[in-house]
């Protein structure tokens, strides 16, 4: 059981280099918050010409200057998510539309989508979702998959590709093609 705790900042980290890699020069991203999802923002290259819209209150702290433009959405702080949201995150993110959206979830499962543990998140989240143009990018690892949280973001069929790392399961991964979502997974570093 340690094992697997201490593993998973490490899994997180990969999964937010790989992630964080999918993003293009010219993009407009929404990323939202979460230990994952700050990750994939402590991951963007420096020298990246991108525009980043965010709730997440932790990397934006950690982060200092990115070298890229990165605005914070505004709202009402959520000490359980670390993050923004209400009228006002909702608000800011519906003057402005992205080509591609990067999410950390707290469960994905194919009945039951995407799941976030409070409303409040959700809100936001299923904004991004809605001014997203592109890619809807979902980056969680193995431990996610088949959990189910208390609000739903996304159906299993909105989602383009999961972001996760290398001990995610074959048959997962065969029932996410059948619904046309790419898996993209991390290597081992350990071999």
């Amino acid at each position: 059981m340690s094992t697997a705790r201490t593993a998973s900042p490490r899994r997180k980290k990969r999964i937010g280099e790989l992630a964080a890699s999918l993003i293009e020069d010219g993009d407009i991203v929404f990323i939202n918050s979460g230990t994952t999802a700050t990750q994939v923002l402590h991951h963007i290259r420096r020298d990246s010409r991108i525009t980043v819209f965010t709730n997440n209150v932790s990397a934006i702290a950690d982060i200092g200057d990115p070298g890229f433009h990165y605005y914070l959405t505004g709202g009402e702080f959520q000490s359980r998510s670390n993050s923004l949201a209400g009228r006002f995150a909702l608000d800011s993110l519906s003057m402005v539309y992205a080509n591609k959206v990067i999410l950390g979830v707290d469960g994905v499962s194919l009945k039951h989508g995407c799941t976030v543990p409070t409303d409040p998140e959700a809100e936001v989240v299923r904004r991004m979702i809605e001014r997203t143009k592109g890619q809807i990018i979902v980056a969680a690892d193995r431990s996610k998959w088949g959990v189910v949280s208390n609000f739903q973001i996304a159906n299993i069929n909105e989602i383009d590709k999961l972001v996760t790392d290398e001990g995610f399961s074959k048959s997962a991964v065969e029932d996410l093609a059948e619904h046309s979502i790419e898996v993209l997974m991390t290597r081992d570093e350990s071999v």
